[in-house]
């Protein structure tokens, strides 16, 4: 008598239990009808709106198509051209400026002062695009950098930067090697480009640098000459002397006599 309330209320908690299953899957199974009838739906709306707008989208199709045809045939292959230039006393900066001066003349359409830099026609202008400089910044040249600073910075400064951080300083403007690429449809205008770009980054501050680099390096050749010349001088000199004081050590010891470098010697038999 006393197991029946006991049972009663188990069998109360597990049909509770399976109440609360079949709940879960039929909302879960509702879920799902309502995904597919959504998206049957909404195929049906794109099926009867292509059934209705088809003459329209498909003459739509056509002209699009018919345009780019025409547009591909019309169109002029694009070239690239590229430089590999060294600019040197930390010029990295000016030359950025000045390539993008030269974009925003393209940009701007003055032909005129673009042909007057290059020594082109102004019609050969509009066969350029534009510029780009982009600096090659290999892990050489980072090593040749660091090299570079640690010989000429401060020692007791340059044991406390290392290699990474250094590396970590270095801009686009810091670097000696660059890239320039010109695009246009005249590839024939390119080698004209090469001595004009040059010849552009150049300035009167950095050309006296350059002219008094070149008359330091011309003064230190001709010291160097002056000395290798004594040098040579004392190097004779040394020569004479070692072999007249072996002729004297020969006489003295053997009997021996040289008279000269290339000729006989007489001995006594």
């Amino acid at each position: 008598m006393s197991n029946k309330p006991i049972l009663q209320e188990e069998e109360v908690d597990l049909g509770n239990l399976f109440q609360q299953i079949g709940n879960m899957f039929r909302s879960f199974f509702n879920f799902i009808g309502g995904i597919l009838s959504s998206l049957f739906h909404n195929f049906i709306v794109l099926v009867l709106f292509l059934k209705k707008h088809v003459l329209i989208l498909a003459g739509a199709t056509i002209v699009g198509v018919i345009i780019g045809v025409v547009t591909g045939l019309d169109k002029k292959p694009v070239y690239e051209s590229n430089m590999i230039i060294e600019v040197g006393y930390n010029s990295g900066a000016h030359l950025f400026k000045q390539i993008d001066y030269l974009n925003e003349l393209l940009s701007k359409g003055d032909a005129s002062s673009f042909a007057d830099i290059f020594n082109l026609k102004k019609e050969e202008v509009a066969g350029i695009y534009g510029f780009k400089v982009e600096s090659i910044d290999e892990e050489k040249f980072k090593h040749i950098f660091y090299d570079e600073f640690q010989q000429t910075a401060d020692t007791a400064y340059v044991r406390t930067v290392e290699f990474d951080n250094f590396v970590n300083r270095i801009t686009d403007t810091d670097y000696r090697f660059y890239t320039i690429e010109a695009t246009g449809i005249n590839q024939t205008i390119f080698p004209q480009l090469n001595d004009s770009i040059v010849s552009l980054l150049e300035n009167d501050y950095f050309r006296t640098k350059r002219e008094h680099k070149v008359k330091n390096l011309r003064f230190e050749q001709a010291i160097l000459k002056k000395e290798i010349k004594q040098i040579d001088s004392l190097r004779k000199r040394y020569q004479e002397v070692a072999f007249l004081t072996a002729n004297q050590r020969a006489e003295k010891n053997s009997g021996v006599s040289f008279k000269t470098l290339n000729s006989p010697y007489k001995g006594n038999a």
